[in-house]
């Protein structure tokens, strides 16, 4: 099950494990609607029972546009048209317009024409972007999509057939395949990670480099793609917490903080502690990346201001 709060705290996004969003008041929990995805997603699943994008190594999306008026939501369809499939490896993206109930699905097409031009059919990672930098004008809200191959897909609310493809400059040659990705609150941002392990920020209008980080001059920063998965971005996409190899081989995990407008290195956030190599599983940052949140193995959750560490 995913969870997401309205951007105003009034409502709970709760989306099943058949796919359908179940919107509650968050006051009262009372049960107001519910969003399902299109037919076409239930005939393509067949007999198998439908699941959200949720892989273990691949994070599903449950994600409202900046204005509030529609929610994201990648959906996992079998890798094959036969009910008897087996395989949840395909995904495909519901965005609900929430004024209406309305739901359309973004890169259906891939699997009745063949993959879009220039892009992996493996939909990595997926946001609702939408350009607040300049208030009092209306922007489109778009689906935008990072490819396993480092591709950017773009379509916008309504058109979910003008795809355009963006292939980032600051991609080396040898990219190979990605092993995590993750945007900003409003999409503008993307964060990703390669295997060896390499930190790249991206501009997604444009596919222009914002910063990058090899861990390689960083040796005591994360290495290997299960390391990387643990990375987490500000929503603002201005600051990312990375984890060191002690998340998981040593007994005093460490958290990295690393601020991407200052061209300066991460930097080690002070003060956690810890008496085991679990003490410190999970951390988030605030959507400014002033606070940071942690959860340990025993269900104890603390804070830290950044500025502090």
């Amino acid at each position: 099950m995913k969870l997401l709060w309205s951007w105003d705290g009034g409502h709970i996004f709760a989306q099943d494990a058949a796919a359908d969003v179940h919107v509650y008041d968050a006051l009262t929990f009372k049960h107001l609607r519910t969003l399902s995805p299109p037919d076409i997603y239930k005939e393509m699943s067949g007999d198998q029972v439908p699941r959200p994008w949720d892989h273990n190594l691949h994070r599903g999306s449950l994600t409202l546009s900046a204005d509030g008026r529609y929610l994201l939501s990648n959906v996992a369809l079998p890798t094959s048209l036969s009910k008897h499939s087996v395989g949840f490896r395909h995904n495909s993206i519901c965005v609900w317009t929430l004024a209406t109930g309305s739901c359309e699905a973004h890169f259906l097409r891939q699997y009745h024409d063949g993959p879009v031009p220039e892009a992996d059919t493996y939909l990595y990672a997926t946001a609702l972007r939408q350009d607040t930098r300049s208030p009092g004008l209306e922007h489109r809200a778009h689906v935008v999509v990072m490819c396993e191959n480092g591709t950017l897909l773009t379509a916008a609310v309504g058109s979910p057939d003008g795809v355009t493809t963006i292939r980032p400059a600051g991609f080396p040659a040898d990219l190979g395949l990605i092993s995590h990705a993750l945007f900003s609150s409003d999409g503008m941002r993307v964060l990703v990670v390669k295997f060896t392990v390499t930190f790249l920020v991206l501009d997604t209008l444009t596919g222009a480099t914002i910063a990058s980080l090899d861990s390689g001059r960083y040796p005591t920063l994360c290495s290997g793609p299960w390391l990387g998965m643990n990375v987490v971005l500000s929503g603002d996409g201005r600051v990312a917490a990375i984890p060191s190899q002690r998340w998981m081989f040593e007994e005093r995990p460490e958290w990295w903080l690393w601020r991407l407008e200052d061209g300066m290195p991460p930097r080690k956030m002070l003060g956690l502690g810890g008496t085991g190599p679990a003490s410190v599983g999970r951390c988030a940052l605030s959507w400014d990346g002033s606070v940071a949140g942690f959860a340990a193995a025993g269900g104890d959750v603390f804070f830290r201001n950044v500025e502090d560490s």
